[in-house]
């Protein structure tokens, strides 16, 4: 009797903490649910406010500038950001430049007095496209590694594998520079190429650099992955 006496409180105390147990585990649920919910409208809002912000941005400060050449370009569309000065054209059709058509137009500080300007400098660059390319071939030779058997290659052979990928122009004050950017790959190994155009007094400037890449960099297939 004594010991059914003793047992009796303990179940009675098993009962009654079950659905304690319940209203506990219930109250934690319901409360990160609420986190949960709360957290994801903020992130809503703040997307919202986020592209929002972005629409006023572009009303405000950027506007749609027009360069056309029909001969040549056709009608290139561009965005210039008054607030900090840089027109940007990306992923632009534009002519074949060797074995590749750049994507890309970039005026640093651009002014509409440049307008004519940028299109006479594209001019100036496609007129000159071939000796460009075996201007930034000499360059990149002395870089080169030759071949022990086949030696090394022929300046047309390398302007072939140059390929352009944008045009950059800068306020020089009273002038536009432009500057063409372009890359290149021989025998597994990649180069960055430029050649800078300065219209007073007019002359062109060349660089090439050897880009060194570490083994994890290079594809089974010998290309490079540097963007």
């Amino acid at each position: 009797m004594l010991l059914l006496f003793e047992e009796l409180p303990s179940r009675e105390r098993g009962t009654s903490s079950g659905p304690l147990t319940w209203y506990i585990l219930a109250a934690i649920i319901l409360f990160w649910t609420v986190v949960f919910i709360i957290s994801a409208v903020n992130q809503s809002r703040k997307k919202k406010r986020k592209i929002q912000e972005e629409k006023d941005y572009g009303v405000l400060y950027v506007r749609t500038v027009t360069f056309t050449d029909m001969m040549m370009f056709g009608t290139i569309t561009a965005e210039f950001n008054t607030l900090t000065g840089i027109l940007k054209a990306e992923n632009i059709r534009l002519p074949k430049f060797g074995s590749q058509a750049p994507n890309a137009i970039l005026v640093e500080n651009y002014k509409d007095a440049y307008h004519e300007t940028v299109l006479r400098h594209l001019n100036t660059a496609y007129t000159n496209a071939q000796d460009i390319l075996l201007r930034m071939a000499e360059r990149m030779l002395p870089l080169l590694n030759p071949d022990p058997e086949t030696g090394s290659p022929t300046l047309s052979e390398l302007a072939d594998r140059i390929l352009v990928t944008d045009f950059q122009f800068a306020d020089a004050g009273d002038s536009l520079t432009m500057l063409i950017v372009a890359g290149a790959e021989y025998a597994n190994e990649t180069f960055s190429l430029s050649a800078l155009y300065l219209p007073d007094p007019v002359h062109w400037e060349y660089e090439a650099e050897k880009i060194e890449c570490s083994e994890e960099q290079w594809k089974t297939d010998g290309e490079t992955t540097i963007s």
